[in-house]
């Protein structure tokens, strides 16, 4: 009787054991909206909203398999995630019961969620849980992503690893749109690592593979980024030449890319009415870069044109966008950072408990007192490695701050200076000087034409210290051309001494307070 039993309980548990992994059967219009999104999102969506009310009553295998398609949907059509709570459901539910096949699948669009909300780190584990997830048919895009992610964390080498495997993985799956895309991003990590013969070997790569395949689309892609490679190369004709072949065929996105390297060639070539219509198409754009971009173009466009009212505006749009711009940039790179931090918090203390765990599993019994004292320790120390995790990463952050903008305004003030001495207007300042003739009012105009070009800020902020005298005002544009006082006085047709007072005399003027020629100097070339 007992055996008997025995054999019922064993066929029941494994009739169990096989109905539980057994895969569902899926409504076929679930399915349809399964491939919709591989083609064509925006429809996929549509079709989704309209099953919405008949997923409420439907099995819960149905309902988890419509929630992992909304997202899977709203992914591909580009629509940033802006919450975890629905894919963390859907992942506890495959994890435990659902289906199996469509783990790896929830795995990634996990990590594609936590990339929208900036964090890496969770990003990252779940990208490479699909991949431990997915035994064979890898998704080359899982890859790509993780690419990204070190790309963005400026791990260049681990970045390219990364691309290289999709890529393999594309060529494999026969995926000619992958190759191309995996192409572009070799090529553009090796281009940011400053190998411009090793990027234009991948795209010419990818440009065989566009050609191959009749995709107007991907070749105008493929042809954006050899143009940014051309210009970066000074190649401008054949920039120029590979963006008015790509413009016609381009997305919004990837229009005012070119259109921004577009329009700099062009201008950098004397073309300003050329470039200006462009510029203020790029106002428009939903990107605060490219908007910045444009209205820079038009300020220096107005003030080659002397159109000083248009300047006045131009001047504040772009100010008012690169304000916000950096606001944006570093809030950002703060979220970057804690999200980093608060992640590996979160896996301590995961740590931490699984041990203690086990500890109180095995010897809680025995060795109690013992238990106690290890966890004290434990958690005295898991704490100070924290405290001091947190006290390096501060410190690395102010220095590494410090070393960049060190770093920036020197490279600024070395191309300044360079572009000023190499420039027509220096020439014919020191010939003056040789020849002891004095400025002339267009000497000025030119002077303040060069200013305007390579330091657009410094004119506005000079007229924005206080009201001068035109012999003041044209003492300080020669200052800032780095010409001496003695040069300074021939051109101006007065003594050294006489230049020495008028640095003083403007210092106090604006400061309020006694100091040396030198302390104006100085405040000059701060602006």
């Amino acid at each position: 009787m007992l055996r008997r039993i025995l054999v019922i309980l064993l066929i029941s548990g494994l009739f169990a054991l096989v109905t539980c992994h057994r895969k569902p059967s899926y409504p076929a219009v679930l399915l349809q909206a399964d491939s919709l999104t591989l083609i064509e999102p925006e429809e996929a969506i549509s079709l989704l909203n309209s099953l919405a009310k008949d997923m409420e009553t439907a099995p819960k295998a149905s309902r988890m398999y419509y929630d992992l398609l909304c997202i899977k949907a709203n992914d591909k059509a580009y629509i940033t995630h802006t919450s975890d709570s629905l894919i963390r459901r859907l992942v506890d539910y495959y994890e435990d019961e659902g289906d199996k096949q469509l783990l790896a699948e929830a795995y990634y669009y996990a990590g594609r969620t936590y990339r929208d909300l900036n964090d890496a780190p969770r990003a990252l584990d779940y990208f490479q849980k699909s991949l431990k997830t997915q035994k064979e048919n890898v998704n080359p895009a899982l890859y790509a992503q993780i690419g990204e992610i070190f790309f963005d964390q400026s791990l260049f080498s681990e970045a390219l690893r990364m691309y290289q495997e999709a890529y393999r993985y594309d060529s494999i799956a026969n995926d000619t749109a992958g190759c191309i895309l995996d192409l572009r991003d070799i090529a553009f990590t090796h281009r940011v690592e400053h190998r411009p013969d090793s990027a234009l070997f991948f795209l010419q790569k990818a440009e065989q593979l566009a050609t191959m395949s009749d995709d107007l689309e991907m070749q105008s892609l493929v042809s954006a980024q050899q143009a940014a490679l051309m210009s970066r190369m000074g190649q401008h004709e054949e920039a120029l030449r590979l963006i008015e072949s790509a413009l016609p065929y381009a997305d919004k996105v990837d229009k005012y890319a070119m259109l921004d390297i577009y329009v700099n060639i062009l201008l950098r070539q004397g073309k300003a009415d050329e470039a200006q219509p462009y510029f203020e198409e790029m106002t428009n754009a939903n990107d605060l870069q490219v908007q910045l971009d444009a209205y820079n173009g038009l300020t220096r466009i107005a003030a080659m044109k002397k159109q000083s009212d248009n300047y006045i505006d131009y001047f504040n749009e772009y100010r008012a966008l690169n304000d916000s711009l950096r606001r944006i940039t570093a809030t950002e790179s703060i979220s970057r950072m804690n999200a980093l931090y608060n992640y590996q918090l979160h896996e301590q203390e995961n740590a931490t408990l699984k041990m203690q765990n086990q500890q109180k599993r095995t010897i809680i019994i025995i060795l109690l007192c013992a238990t106690i004292v290890l966890f004290i320790c434990l958690f005295s120390y898991f704490r100070y490695r924290r405290l001091q995790m947190r006290l390096r990463l501060e410190h690395v952050q102010h220095l590494l701050k410090i070393h960049l903008e060190k770093e920036d305004r020197q490279e600024q003030q070395k191309r300044m200076e360079k572009e000023i001495q190499d420039s027509d207007v220096m020439k014919r300042m020191l010939s003056l000087v040789e020849t002891g003739k004095p400025l002339k009012d267009a000497d000025i105009v030119d002077i303040e034409e060069l200013l305007n070009k390579v330091a657009p800020n410094f004119l506005p902020l000079l007229k924005q210290l206080g009201e001068m005298t035109p012999l003041e005002y044209q003492v300080c544009l020669l200052l800032k051309l780095n010409l001496s006082p003695i040069q300074i006085a021939s051109l101006i047709l007065r003594d050294k001494s006489s230049i020495s007072a008028i640095r003083r005399r403007l210092y106090k003027k604006i400061t309020g307070q006694e100091g040396s020629p030198a302390d104006w100097d100085n405040i000059i070339h701060s602006l």
